[in-house]
């Protein structure tokens, strides 16, 4: 097939009718100067066109097994025949999965962050002068967390059912620190 511009392409991935379009330069390509090029376009501006689709000699089309002497005896183009080929890029990535759940499990983890409290607690013991073991705790939420005395009270039951504690109700003491800008 051919464009309105001349230019040949291909229909059909199958080699039908196979064929070498293409349009002959000369001169320097500037290949020893060490300026970096793209392998994959020519520049032509400083090339002197042999042949082409506006010139006289116009451009190239060979057949498999086809030969084409090029002007002013520079040479000539054998096109030797089409070898098939296939292209396949296969992807496969086992930990795609994986690492979706694990992201999908830490965005679920800073959602829940937002909304549970925050309670720290600390659970000290010592010795009195009088020899009885003193045993301290406290507790401490980020922002106000109306729970916090109930979690004092689980805490105290806790550790006198787990060391057998007595409780001295005059030395118990529960504080709550607010502060508030005014």
């Amino acid at each position: 097939m051919v464009t309105d511009k001349g230019v040949a392409y291909s229909g059909d991935p199958e080699l039908f009718n196979p064929q070498l379009n293409l349009n002959s330069y000369y001169g320097d390509l500037g290949l020893n100067k060490g300026a970096p090029q793209n392998v994959f376009e020519l520049d032509v501006a400083k090339l002197t066109p042999l042949n082409g689709r506006g010139m006289a000699e116009k451009a190239i089309a060979l057949a498999p097994g086809g030969t084409y002497t090029l002007p002013n005896g520079k040479g000539s183009i054998t096109f030797d025949g089409v070898k098939k080929y296939v292209g396949v890029d296969i992807h496969h990535n086992p930990g795609q999965a994986t690492a979706l759940v694990f992201a999908l499990l830490a965005v679920a983890g800073l959602i829940l962050s937002l909304y549970l409290n925050r309670r720290r607690v600390w659970v000290r013991t010592g010795t009195h002068d009088d020899g009885r073991t003193m045993v301290e705790y406290g507790l401490l939420a980020r922002g106000e967390d109306h729970r916090l005395a109930g979690e004092a009270a689980a805490i105290r039951e806790l550790l006198q059912r787990e060391w057998l504690l007595h409780t001295d109700q005059s030395t118990d003491t529960v504080s709550s620190s607010t502060s508030k800008d005014q």
